[in-house]
């Protein structure tokens, strides 16, 4: 019962961010942007249940960072704490929803 919940929290998550994208994105600023990213990323790691401990100092706005990741979910977890733009590769444009 505890896995149903949690994939329908996942789906309304996903749904939220999809409509958030399409809908709010092209009205607000790059600014309001960046923190619409950095609320939806810590919100998503709080439905599949990791605890984000912080040490050491925060990345500053305006720094390049750097970092080959290992999974898809240190993503959202750079984006929680440093909301930033992604490059990747050139195949990911071509991703369901991802690429968008």
């Amino acid at each position: 019962m505890l896995r149903a919940w949690r994939y329908a929290r996942l789906g309304l998550h996903l749904l939220e961010g999809s409509l958030t994208l399409a809908c709010v994105f092209p009205l607000v600023r790059p600014a309001t942007r960046l923190r619409l990213r950095q609320r939806w990323s810590t919100h998503l790691l709080g439905v599949l249940g990791i605890d984000l401990r912080t040490g050491g100092q925060a990345v500053q706005p305006g720094s390049l960072l750097v970092a080959n990741h290992i999974s898809w979910v240190d993503i959202f977890v750079i984006n929680a704490l440093a909301p930033t733009a992604f490059i990747s590769k050139a195949e990911v444009r071509a991703w369901p929803l991802i690429g968008w």
